[in-house]
């Protein structure tokens, strides 16, 4: 279900000509679903050169977080507290890092 979901999500990304940027974002989910998570972490810090974004910051915390890298959970973590106005994104990843 997953992989069918994935392949239908990029097909659909790259078949409506969005901008490249969310091609990218829907590349990046579905290499993730498809096991593929070092693939969707490359592409999701790709994503971040030269601008900021809360919503991919918070998915490549995910993905980090899933393969246990903690200390990367964190800096990501720190780097959202100027994005993320009442600081509860950056709160729950630092706790989910000391569960």
């Amino acid at each position: 279900v997953y992989y069918e979901k994935a392949v239908k999500e990029l097909g659909l990304a790259r078949g409506l000509g969005e901008d490249p940027q969310k091609v990218a974002v829907y590349e990046g989910a579905a290499r993730a679903k498809l096991g593929d998570v070092d693939e969707a972490i490359r592409i999701y810090e790709g994503l971040l050169s030269g601008q900021e974004n809360l919503v991919v910051l918070l998915r490549l915390a995910g993905f980090y977080f899933s393969k246990r890298d903690f200390g990367r959970v964190r800096q990501l973590a720190l780097r959202m507290k100027d994005l993320d106005d009442e600081g509860r994104y950056a709160r729950v990843l630092a706790q989910w890092c000391e569960d």
